[in-house]
């Protein structure tokens, strides 16, 4: 039993050793107790800080997103759109050319209509005069 407590006396004088090495430093521990607690505070402001940065470049990011896709789909709506008013613009123009075409055909038609209207009238007083004369 004499061993197991000297060996436990040698641990004791090895400690008090040791104490007497960190004997200088005890009357800094207050002052550094003082800056680890002043830093653990601007450690904290720092990581809400970060935590600001981020939520901010994440709404930047979000953002910058949304814009792009809705910009594609803006231009890609926009470009569908005048695709479909070209084809409709075609389609009004082949109308219209339709109905010039009518109309010209049509002014044709009415117009040999009245010329040969036009000679009945003249044949037919003709006659009436030849009948007038006759008489």
């Amino acid at each position: 039993m004499l061993k197991g407590s000297s060996v436990t006396a040698i641990q004791i004088n090895t400690l008090f050793q040791k104490l007497d090495q960190f004997d200088p430093l005890v009357h800094t521990l207050p002052t550094l107790v003082d800056r680890l607690r002043s830093l653990q505070h601007v450690h904290q402001s720092a990581i809400g800080l970060v935590d600001t940065v981020q939520g901010i470049f994440f709404f930047v990011c979000a953002t910058n997103f949304i814009f792009i896709f809705y910009k594609k789909k803006k231009n890609a709506a926009i470009a569908k759109a005048q695709g479909h008013l070209s084809e409709q613009l075609k389609t009004h123009e082949a109308l219209l050319a339709k109905v010039e075409s009518g109309i010209a055909t049509n002014t044709a038609t009415v117009q040999k209509n009245i010329d040969l209207l036009d000679k009945r009238v003249t044949d037919l007083l003709s006659k009436v005069q030849t009948l007038s004369t006759k008489k």
